[in-house]
């Protein structure tokens, strides 16, 4: 009796694991994801401290950077639509191809300089007290926009077979 009694009760606390496992798993499913990071503006305003001065004059600089990106990423919108077409014909415009890809280039090439000049910009905001706080935040935010885009169905970790960003010098 002994045993049968044992027997029913780990069948009734196998199928109460698997009754809940399976709650978790349905549920889970259906709540929306948070992300565990911050934008990298935030990591400025939440790590260094900007007073309220140096907050608006932050988000004025932050404004303006954005849209700056904004139109230059637009801008290469079209150029990409292009060298795409090109694959339309048998036969490669390869004067054509170049043209496209030395503009693609440049234009990738202002993003990333207008970038650097924004922070150089944020950085003369700091105070001198806070500068040790925006290099720590740089590293973060280097980091950050170093990683490659998240696709969809990818496998892996985030940081698998990429390099950590250099060191960034006084």
């Amino acid at each position: 009796m002994k045993q049968e009694n044992l027997l029913k009760y780990g069948i009734w606390g196998l199928i109460l694991l698997n009754i809940g496992l399976l709650s978790y798993i349905f549920l889970d499913r259906r709540k929306p994801h948070r992300r565990d990071f911050s934008p990298p503006w935030m990591i400025f305003s939440e790590r260094i401290g900007f007073d309220s001065q140096q907050q608006a004059k932050f988000d004025s600089l932050r404004t303006i950077h954005m849209a700056t990106l904004d139109s230059l990423r637009q801008a290469s919108v079209p150029m990409r639509l292009q060298l795409f077409g090109l694959m339309d014909s048998a036969a490669l415009d390869t004067t054509r191809f170049v043209l496209l890809l030395d503009s693609i280039t440049q234009n990738r090439r202002e993003q990333e300089q207008r970038t650097f000049e924004h922070f150089r910009e944020v950085r003369t905001i700091c105070r001198p007290d806070q500068l040790d706080k925006f290099k720590e935040a740089m590293r973060d935010v280097s980091k950050f926009m170093s990683k490659p885009p998240h696709h969809k169905g990818g496998k892996g970790k985030e940081d698998d077979n990429f390099p950590p960003p250099p060191p960034i010098m006084h």
